[in-house]
């Protein structure tokens, strides 16, 4: 009989900090089903990666939920550690006989390849990617059965980065840092390599309860730095308290005003296992939303999980085509022609050239054999942004020095330093809509945004006509534009009046107005929390590309304590709407 396995990699467990405790044994189990829960032998030790095949024969087809947890030495049991996923319905008399895949929208060139028919199958073949371009692809795959039927497919989105040879293709450095404060990166010098394991302690404990994202690159030994890799990771309090559960409430996509809310019996844990009506739900991904209201009247944070709707369909109808558009100009759509095919994965470089906005709406339409269309909309954005800005700490007679390091310039040609940019909605709460990390700043004051995407943090209200520009530095003041409207090409000036800063919050000098510096650890102020640190390196004699370097001339001494005492002293902060 065929076996449904699901595989469960690199649970979050937490917790209370009680010293010397080791893992010694786990349980899991299915939906709300704990009396049928399996029993885990566990070696004792500090930390337990599971990852396992699991027989989920039993269960039926569709959502299900799996929830985990271990405990300790102490006899203590960690969280529950829940996991939403969709079981398909399977033939149980075929068996896998063959396998194709194909990169991109390119299905006209996909491999196939046929399998010794098993009912399970793990791929481990070299694929050559020696002919696709640099950059984000898309790896499909999807496998068919004995009886003719094929799969949905899997598709797996990576990016292709430059070859390089040599020794120039050595990793040399690595930077890592929470959310969007890239302005308080840890980096860590590397033994050059060829391939590089980052273990390390990270220490969590200034960060908030909630959903958070570590983000890390790598510098090779030529300069260049690889993409940003970044992982989702839940921080849940460590403190136990008495609180219980008392409802909870879940969604669709952004569509909060229509939650589903219902009350439970007051509980410390509870299982969500009820069928959810998506007959309504159109075809594509959508994400659900839930969170749960505790005894003491606070929420959880919102736990989301992105699901695909597919279509149903009958026969042998096929996508033959399909157009696109962006905002109310459908008279002005792309229409393109495509092989006939079950499946299309992605629209390849839309032309956004002519738009006028900042925002948009791309529309797309699928048509099939049938000359029926399904519908996908979305926001997408273009922005070419010229910023003027020109920062305190490195300011000299109109331009900025070069930040340095123990070596001398820590970035190449006429870039000055990197900011964060961010874009926020005009209007409370201020939502983040976009963050541009790693923004290269020249000695001119001078730096550009060019790109455009649907990469949002938050998706925008529609009704968004003025939005703020904030700038981040590693150990400046946050400060925020005014809120203005942002065509697709366009350029601020925070250097030519005070005015353009929100609260007028730019220190004027000779003529031109700075962006403040001294708050070394980014809380918002300068003030002796900022004193301190510097001190202290600067009692060390330390030397490098560090926050507590303010003056950026690579040592950390007198002139940096200078720019913090004095701003502190005038009670410099951010001021925000």
């Amino acid at each position: 009989m065929k076996k449904i396995f699901i595989i469960i990699a690199t649970f979050a467990i937490s917790f209370p900090a009680i010293a010397q405790q080791h893992l010694t044994t786990g349980e899991y189990w299915f939906d709300s089903n704990y009396n049928s829960r399996t029993i885990l032998g566990v070696t004792p030790s500090a930390g337990f990666l599971f990852n396992s095949g699991i027989d989920c024969n039993t269960l039926g087809t569709g959502l299900h939920i799996i929830n985990l947890r271990f405990r300790q030495t102490g006899g203590q049991w960690s969280n529950t550690v829940s996991q939403l996923f969709l079981k398909t319905p399977q033939a149980f008399s075929n068996s896998i006989a063959a396998c194709e895949y194909w990169l991109d929208n390119n299905y006209s060139g996909r491999m196939s390849q046929a399998v010794t028919p098993s009912a399970t199958l793990n791929l481990q073949t070299a694929i050559d990617f020696a002919g696709i371009s640099t950059g984000v692809h898309v790896f499909n795959i999807r496998f068919r059965q004995s009886n003719g039927a094929w799969s949905s497919v899997s598709s797996q989105i990576f990016t292709k980065v430059s070859p390089e040879t040599g020794s120039d293709s050595q990793i040399t450095l690595c930077e890592y840092w929470l959310d969007d404060s890239y302005e308080t990166k840890v980096s860590q010098p590397v033994s050059p390599t060829g391939n590089y394991t980052l273990i390390s302690g990270i220490d969590f404990s200034a960060v908030a309860e909630g959903n958070h994202e570590f983000n890390i690159r790598f510098k090779q030994s030529n300069g260049a730095w690889s993409s940003v890799i970044s992982q989702i990771f839940v921080k849940i309090p460590l403190e136990i308290d008495n609180n219980t559960l008392v409802s909870y409430e879940y969604w669709l996509d952004n569509d909060y005003n229509s939650r589903i809310t219902q009350a439970i019996a007051p509980a410390s844990t509870f299982f969500f296992a009820s069928e959810i009506d998506l007959s309504s739900v159109s075809a594509g991904i959508h994400s659900f939303n839930m969170r749960f209201r505790q005894s003491n009247n606070t929420w959880t944070g919102a736990v989301s999980q992105m699901f695909l709707m597919q279509p149903v369909t009958e026969g042998s109808n096929l996508i033959v085509a399909y157009e696109y558009w962006f905002n109310e100009h459908f008279d002005q759509r792309t229409p393109v022609s495509i092989a006939p095919g079950n499946i299309y994965t992605a629209i390849s470089n839309p032309n956004i050239d002519n738009s006028d906005r900042f925002l948009n709406i791309f529309h797309a339409r699928f048509r099939d054999a049938n000359n029926s269309y399904t519908y996908v909309d979305e926001y997408f954005y273009s922005i070419d942004l010229s910023l003027t800005l020109l920062l305190e700490n490195l300011h000299e007679d109109g331009f900025m020095r070069k930040a340095q390091n123990e070596a001398g310039d820590n970035f190449p040609g006429t870039i000055a330093d990197t900011v964060t940019v961010q874009i926020r909605e005009g209007t409370a709460p201020y939502k983040v809509l976009l963050n541009f990390h790693g923004v290269e700043l020249n000695t001119d004051g001078s730096c550009q945004l060019q790109q455009h995407g649907n990469n949002f943090v938050n998706l925008p209200d529609d009704n968004n006509t003025t939005f703020y520009m904030v700038i981040k530095h590693r150990n400046s003041v946050e400060t925020w534009s005014q809120a203005v409207p942002i065509v697709p090409e366009s350029s601020y000036n925070f250097t030519d009046s005070e005015t353009k800063a929100y609260g007028n919050n730019l220190k004027p000098t000779n003529g031109v107005y700075l962006i403040y510096g001294g708050d070394v650890n980014q809380d918002g102020v300068v003030d002796t929390a900022d004193i301190t640190p510097v001190d202290n390196d600067s009692g060390n004699y330390l030397s490098g590309y560090l926050v507590s370097d303010v003056n950026g001339d690579g040592i950390v001494d007198t002139g940096d304590m200078t720019i913090v005492d004095n701003n502190a002293a005038t009670y410099v902060g951010t001021v925000i709407p």
